[in-house]
């Protein structure tokens, strides 16, 4: 498996799938960390302009709605933050915040399609940061420049904070080791559905360390027990500024 994924050059087509995940009727792009919905009016009677407002107010609608599903960790979504007055307001402000990313004005159906989006970075950066406990902000490893896990062909969900642990169970990846000052900009980790996603060089570096996981318990992943892992120092200073990609089966 190793052997396969250095074989992989770190460049890609655009037609390169991102891992995305489907709430109801939204999606996660957990590729480019975004929850995406989309939302059509169709009218003969009505203006584009009209119909443009009224297909732009249900896919807010829809993200507004959904955000409270988004997977933090294991077992924890948006929604349970909602009952935390520190996160409450800043929480319900952000989700106005959703943007339009594509409108599609189609004659033949005289309908006007909507896709709108919220950024997860932007939107749980509060969250993240409060959650990230390292004060390695800026430390560059010894060797490695980041990490890659292969967790292909495992039933791993994709989370905005994951824990990756090792054969004996000791954390390796989790947000505790991230840093707040990292947090402001950037993201504990980055999912892609191969090596081969511009993503994946961008964020690991020239010099990755290359492991493979080998199962999941309790929403973590494991590592296998014959991964060998970076110095500590490499360690620290890769899950401290996020220069990890964990690349999973697109979903």
């Amino acid at each position: 498996m190793f052997s396969m994924l250095l074989a992989l050059p770190l460049y890609a087509s655009p037609l390169l799938p991102p891992v995305m995940d489907t709430l109801d009727k939204t999606q996660i792009n957990w590729t480019a960390f975004r929850l995406e919905a989309k939302s059509t009016y169709t009218s003969r009677a009505q203006s584009w302009e009209y119909r443009e407002s009224l297909a732009s107010q249900g896919a807010g609608d829809l993200l507004k709605r959904h955000i409270i599903d988004v997977p933090l960790q294991a077992e924890k979504t948006v929604e349970d933050l909602l009952s935390n007055p520190d996160y409450i307001r800043y929480l319900q402000d952000g989700m106005h915040e959703w943007k339009t990313y594509e409108t599609h004005y189609m004659a033949a159906s005289n309908s006007v399609q909507v896709v709108g989006y919220i950024n997860l970075q932007r939107y749980l950066r509060k969250v993240i940061i409060e959650h990230a406990s390292s004060d390695i902000s800026e430390e560059k490893g010894e060797y490695h420049t980041g990490m890659i896990i292969d967790a292909r062909g495992l039933s791993f969900q994709p989370v905005v904070m994951p824990k990756v642990i090792d054969a004996e169970g000791i954390p390796v990846v989790d947000i505790s080791g991230f840093s707040a000052s990292a947090a402001q900009d950037t993201l504990p980790v980055r999912y892609v559905s191969t090596p081969a996603d511009p993503i994946c060089a961008k964020t690991v570096g020239k010099k990755p360390a290359l492991m493979r996981a080998s199962g999941v318990e309790k929403g973590s992943l494991i590592l296998d027990a014959s991964t060998t892992l970076p110095s500590i120092e490499d360690l620290s200073a890769i899950v401290s500024t996020g220069n990890v990609v964990i690349v999973v089966d697109s979903l």
